[in-house]
């Protein structure tokens, strides 16, 4: 199993000589990715022989765990030449929204008194606003 991490997509690909798209099957749950699959050879029966025409079985099951950027409901897969391609695309990181104020809304900056201070006290408390 071959995984590549790229910019907008996680690539993976198996090599799987004898089988076909029907052999396999591929699987995402709890951010798991699991490719199985059956291969069921048959033999030819034997004239003499008294046992099943079905041959060796061969089994195989991979699994990785896709990041969570990854949008697992548009993975794609293809096979071809028995090699299995997936591709994960990932999901584009949420934009920040755009600000609401514009220059001219918002106010000049400015010194603001907030409080006096009482008559016995010869301060004042000021807020720099930026």
């Amino acid at each position: 199993m071959d995984i590549r991490d790229t910019k907008h997509a996680v690539e993976i690909s198996l090599e799987l000589p004898g089988m076909t798209r029907e052999d396999v099957k591929i699987a995402v749950e709890d951010d798991v990715l699991t490719v199985s699959g059956e291969k069921k050879t048959e033999r030819k029966p034997r004239k003499r022989t008294t046992t099943s025409p079905s041959g060796p079985t061969a089994l195989f099951s991979r699994s990785v765990t896709l990041p969570r950027s990854v949008d697992a409901e548009k993975i794609k897969a293809a096979m071809k030449d028995g090699v299995l391609k997936l591709t994960a695309p990932k999901m584009e990181p949420p934009r920040p929204s755009p600000s609401r104020s514009s220059p001219q809304t918002d106010p000049p900056p400015m010194l603001c008194r907030l409080a006096s201070a009482p008559d016995n006290l010869r301060s004042a408390q000021l807020l720099l606003v930026v």
